[in-house]
């Protein structure tokens, strides 16, 4: 009898739907203590992780000694591993410096562009002290661009169960015209050795070139007037309020404040 229980038990646990809820995390780690009470930004938390199948969170700290990207890309990579769905705003009171790092399904939707309109919300209240209202800001920004779907009209699908997207890469013009060109040389090579060979028997048959040819000559002179060099100095740039980007397994960015 509980042989046949246990086989029952395995046979629907392998039918039934396996979503991601159960591995998907979220957490609000305020170690520099700037929140309060984080109750209602951990609920907010939780139910955009469920609902964007992706890790979220926010942390705080004031004892950072690395680059605070070098530090939200290991700690993003640590709760959901690395290229997982997650996305993590990181607020370094030590440095005054934010970031936002966003891996798997969550670069798609939080693209580098919409990272620095969502460091445009928060980043002004972080620098009057509303912390904890910069990380609303956050967390409703983050809701809203994945409501929006991916940018730029790309073709992709997105596995229901798990929230991952694969994006089908599709020709744009210019790879069309290069392709055609490619097939239009090797065509004209194709035919062009076809005939040789079977026609006019290229290496046979040499074309009486000093019977039949002319030639002119022209006496041509250019003589260089003037020359102009122009110069221009390019300022230094000196604005560091803005730091970081994406790269090659996800989008991030971040700001001083």
């Amino acid at each position: 009898m509980r042989k046949f229980l246990l086989t029952c038990f395995l046979l629907l646990s392998c039918l039934l739907p396996h979503h991601a809820f159960a591995d998907v995390l979220s957490s609000i780690e305020d170690g520099a203590k700037i929140f309060g009470n984080t109750t209602q930004l951990s609920s907010k938390a939780q139910t955009l992780s469920e609902k964007t199948k992706a890790g979220v969170f926010v942390v705080t700290t004031k004892e950072n000694n690395d680059e605070p990207e070098d530090f939200a890309r290991n700690y993003l990579a640590e709760r959901v591993g690395e290229g997982k769905n997650g996305i993590v705003l990181l607020i370094d009171m030590g440095q005054r410096k934010n970031y936002i790092w966003a891996t798997g399904n969550m670069e798609y939707y939080i693209t580098n562009a919409r990272i620095e309109s969502i460091l445009d919300d928060i980043t002004p209240e972080m620098r009057n002290g509303n912390y904890a209202q910069s990380a609303e800001y956050f967390l409703a920004d983050v809701e809203k661009y994945f409501d929006k779907g991916l940018p730029n009209n790309q073709n992709y699908t997105v596995d229901e169960a798990t929230g991952d997207i694969t994006v089908q890469k599709s020709l744009d013009q210019t790879e069309i015209l290069i392709a055609l060109a490619i097939a239009a040389i090797a065509t004209g090579v194709f035919i062009s050795t076809t005939v040789g060979r079977y026609q006019l028997k290229f290496g046979t048959w040499k074309y009486p070139f000093r019977e039949n040819s002319t030639r002119n000559i022209h006496i041509r002179e250019d003589i260089l007037t003037n020359t102009y060099v122009t110069t221009r100095r390019i300022p230094k740039h000196t604005d560091n309020s803005s730091f970081g980007g994406g790269s090659s397994g996800g989008s991030g960015g971040g700001r001083s404040f």
